[in-house]
Parts: C-alpha cells; sequence; structure tokens
C-alpha cells in the first residue's frame, strides 16, 4: 500500500517506478517521496483466500467450505477480515460483527487496487 492509500501489488509498483524520475502513484500521481511500501494484510489475506478458488473439469468454481459445518462460505467478515458461513454469522459468537456478500467486499477493497504480496 502506498501512502496516498491505494493497493498495487509489488513487481506493478516497482515497475512504474523504473520508468519515472519522481517516484508517484500509478493512480492519483500523488508524489511518494520514499520508496515506502507497506503491505495491506486485510487484502492480502482476502487475496489469498481468493486464490484458493480453482475450476473443476467441468468448469465450475470450486467453493470454499467451513469444514465444521460442511457450509460454503458466503460473507465477509468487515470485523475479523476473513470468510465466514451462514451458520457461523447467526451465531451468537459473532453477533457484533459486520457481514457483507464476497462479491461486495471484493468491489469495496478493488476501488484501491489489490496488493497480493505477502
Amino acid at each position: 500500500m502506498l501512502d496516498c492509500g491505494h493497493n498495487l501489488c509489488r513487481s506493478c509498483i516497482t515497475q512504474s517506478w523504473e520508468k519515472q524520475e519522481m517516484n508517484s502513484c500509478p493512480e492519483c500521481r500523488q508524489d511518494i517521496p520514499e520508496r515506502n511500501l507497506r503491505v495491506n494484510r486485510a487484502l492480502a489475506n482476502l487475496a489469498k483466500k481468493v486464490r484458493k478458488l480453482k475450476l473443476d473439469p467441468q468448469g465450475k468454481e470450486s467453493k470454499l467450505h467451513r469444514e465444521e459445518h460442511e457450509e460454503e462460505l458466503k460473507l465477509f467478515c468487515e470485523t475479523d477480515m476473513k470468510l465466514i458461513c451462514y451458520t457461523c454469522a447467526v451465531s451468537r459468537e459473532h453477533t457484533s460483527r459486520n457481514f457483507i456478500s464476497i462479491k461486495e467486499a471484493v468491489e469495496i477493497y478493488k476501488v484501491k487496487r489489490t496488493d497480493f504480496a505477502a
């Protein structure tokens, strides 16, 4: 993550900076005086889980499951910054958490480009 708040993969920002005299954000063009890159852990963890999704031979997506409940993970917990199933979401343990659909989470965090660096 850059100082301006945008998220880019490490190789993309490095390539961009190699072509520039002054380091700046490729999105907003804000000057970045020091090559200070930070990892967005929440986004990196979400990206890691999404990369685990694979296509089966018939072309259908395999789904992430909560083995304890044998249920598909369909929600993103904004409080814990992790994927969660419906059974967990309605349990007493998670009553004070904020949940959104995985699709919504992707759209929200896509606004600031993803940083896949771990």
